[in-house]
């Protein structure tokens, strides 16, 4: 038996202006977001080839707030999108100790097919 989900849909009707300038800010982030993930990529290739990146986030916040796309947005939306990255590099790194290092610590009281699902579905997402 399936279970239907319901979701409200919530609908703003903007003015053509304030629909272009939230456009705009998403816009920024979106690109603050992939300007993050690429300097940490770039920075971890050079300075710790062959380990998991691993990056303070006031080394991010000082290293790209001197970016357009930082400038762009209000300070306190700028510094939410870097958390955004360093919480995601935070998340990715457990999830490599956990499947490379066979750390099952929050999964033990699964079932084993459970389990299997689990670590298939995390290898996915291997480098």
């Amino acid at each position: 038996m399936t279970e239907n989900y319901r979701v409200q849909l919530i609908l703003i009707d903007l003015p053509p202006f304030e629909t272009e300038v939230l456009k705009f800010i998403c816009q920024r982030s979106n690109s603050l977001y992939n300007q993050a993930i690429y300097f940490v990529r770039r920075n971890h290739e050079m300075t710790h080839p062959g380990l998991l990146p691993n990056i303070p986030y006031s080394v991010l916040c000082s290293e790209l707030k001197d970016l357009w796309n930082y400038s762009m947005l209000c300070a306190q939306a700028a510094q939410q999108t870097l958390k955004s990255v360093h919480e995601g590099l935070d998340s990715y790194k457990g999830l490599m100790v956990t499947v490379h290092g066979g750390v099952h610590h929050a999964h033990k009281r699964q079932s084993l097919a459970k389990q299997k699902l689990w670590v298939l579905c995390a290898s996915k997402y291997r480098t």
